[in-house]
Order: structure tokens, then sequence, then C-alpha cells
């Protein structure tokens, strides 16, 4: 049981973390903070907790406590015009125009898990082992890009609405620049 809480700790708060939202304002660096924040910390708290073999369930629950913490302190942050207005029908809307969103996401997840369970099916352990590692390797690398992705998605996205041929220019440039990194 210990487990399962652990995991669903870390999933909800990991779930409900507010650094969409200060990303999406404009606060990068900020958002930067959080997530170092939590990331310490969780490494603070495994290295204080985690004694034995079977302290799996150890591992979890310290990051998710280090990202409850986080999730706690950002709510302090938030902006003082941000006027919450919770409702069923407000959550019906949200939910509704997210699905999209919901979707991609999704579908991303099972292309990333899925892979190596398909393979499994049909190669022996060994080749979904390499397979597995040089993933996660491809991927990693491709997470070096994440940072001007998510320096560049707030200012895309304001200047759109004010000047759409200076937007399609910037974007080309960032499109370009990426896949240049992508290249070497």
């Amino acid at each position: 049981y210990r487990l399962l809480l652990s995991i669903l700790l870390l999933g909800n708060v990991t779930g409900f973390s507010m650094n969409w939202y200060f990303r999406g304002v404009g606060r990068i660096a900020f958002s930067a903070v959080l997530e170092v924040t939590a990331k310490v910390l969780g490494a603070i708290l495994v290295l204080l907790m985690i004694k034995a073999p079977d302290d799996g369930w150890k591992y979890l629950m310290s990051l998710g406590v280090s990202q409850g913490v986080v999730l706690f302190i950002s709510f302090f942050f938030l902006e003082k015009g941000l006027k919450l207005n919770p409702s069923i029908r407000c959550a019906v809307i949200g939910i509704k125009a997210g699905f999209p969103i919901f979707i991609l996401h999704s579908i991303g997840s099972v292309f990333t898990v899925g892979n190596s369970f398909l393979l499994g099916f049909f190669v022996s352990p060994e080749i979904v082992a390499y397979f597995s590692s040089a993933e996660k390797i491809a991927r990693t690398a491709a997470m070096t890009l994440d940072p001007i992705r998510t320096a560049m998605f707030p200012r895309l996205s304001k200047s759109i609405t004010m000047d759409l041929s200076a937007t399609r220019s910037s974007t080309t440039r960032v499109a370009l620049v990426m896949v240049l990194i992508g290249i070497f």
C-alpha cells in the first residue's frame, strides 16, 4: 500500500504543477527555479531516506513530497489579479478546451512508453534493453532543445496577436536554429 500511496502522491502533485502557468505568463526564470528547487529537494530527501533495497516506495514518496512543497510554494506566487472561480461549469469548459492537448500528450506518452513494451513481443529482452537505452539517450538529447522552446513560446504567443509577419519571421528563425542544433 505504501508504494501505491507514493505513486498517487507523485502523480497528483506533478499533475497539479503550476509551471505551465508561470511559463504561459512569461515567468520562465521563476518556473525554472521551481523545477530546480523540486529536483534538489527531491535528491536531498532520497539521500536521507533510502537506506535499504526495499525502500523503493521512499524514492517515489521523496519525489512526491518535494514536488508537493514546490506546488504549495507556487500557489503563493500566482498573479494577484488571478481570480479563481471554481465551479462545475468552468471545469467542464476547461476540460473540453484542453481535451485536444490531452489527446496529443497521451499519444506521445503511449508512443514513448509503448515502443519498448511492443518490441518485447518480437525480440529478446537484451535487444529491448539496447533499444530502450538508446531511446533514453535520444530523448535526453532532444530535451536539450526544451529551454529554447520554453523561452520562445510565451513570446510567440503574445506577438502573434500584435504582428503576424514578425511572428512568422521569429518562428522561422527559431525553427532554423533548432534544426541546426538537432543536426549537430
